[in-house]
């Protein structure tokens, strides 16, 4: 697939080399993506196993997660319960789809700081349950399409910038650090972007429909500035290409915050 970015002009040869490759990056992305979610319309079923009647077995180490999340993705059904309602009323919410790996994520974030309970039941459902929340993932047999968050991803990782998922009140973006070397549970200790589109970064990748914002913020979650989004009419792979290029640049930079 040809591609043509305007914005390369003028530039020396590295950095236009490292920009296509995180273009192709993004666009082999967005191509896999397309894949699976045509699977996903016209293929088998997508739970794995029916269910079935059994007792589920509490899990206490998880040092086996690689193993007990094991499927391509899990349909995720989550209830809440409805407070302050004396009947023990719960509603649930809209089903989701994730991924392998967010769905190790979800059990890993609720298991140990939610101090929630952990089962898995004899057709491999899993149930993260705690007294206001009751989540079961159901396994499926085809994984999810990526989202416009992992094609960002994939143009980022080229640059060796890592990206972490967060979300709040229904607001999602990623958070993108100053130094490469961060971990997730830093991420907000120092300068750091956010990136969304719009109040989204997880949605389906076809589902995309503008540009990426690019905010940088201090380590107090004081905003500091907005990068220049992509030319109008940009794919969702040459918006996620010029996005990482734009922080990655701005990353080599010396971080100066007037608060004036």
């Amino acid at each position: 697939m040809a591609h043509h970015d305007p914005s390369t002009r003028g530039q020396d040869p590295p950095a236009a080399a490292v920009h296509r490759q995180a273009l192709d990056a993004a666009t082999q992305a967005v191509e896999q993506s397309a894949q699976l979610e045509q699977a996903w319309l016209t293929g088998p079923a997508r739970t794995a196993t029916a269910s079935t009647e059994g007792r589920a077995d509490l899990i206490r180490d998880l040092r086996s997660l690689d193993q007990l999340v094991s499927a391509p993705g899990y349909k995720v059904l989550r209830s809440r319960s409805k407070a302050p309602t004396a009947d023990g009323a719960w509603s649930t919410d809209e089903p989701l789809t994730l991924n392998r790996a967010r769905a190790r994520r979800l059990v890993e974030a609720w298991v140990g700081p939610m101090d929630a309970l952990f089962l898995r039941a004899p057709d491999d459902r899993l149930y993260v349950v705690t007294d206001r929340v009751q989540t079961e993932l159901i396994p499926t047999t085809i994984e999810p399409p990526h989202t416009e968050g992992d094609v960002l991803c994939a143009a980022l990782h080229v640059y060796g910038l890592p990206a972490y998922e967060d979300s709040e009140s229904g607001v999602t973006w990623l958070a993108v650090p100053q130094h490469s070397a961060t971990t997730e549970r830093d991420v907000y200790k120092g300068p750091h972007f956010r990136i969304s589109c719009g109040e989204h970064a997880d949605r389906v990748a076809s589902a995309h429909d503008g540009a990426w914002g690019a905010s940088l913020y201090t380590a107090d979650g004081e905003y500091v500035e907005t990068l220049d989004a992509s030319p109008p009419g940009s794919t969702l792979a040459e918006d996620s290409a010029h996005c990482a290029r734009a922080v990655a640049d701005r990353l080599t930079r010396p971080f100066v915050h007037d608060p004036r």
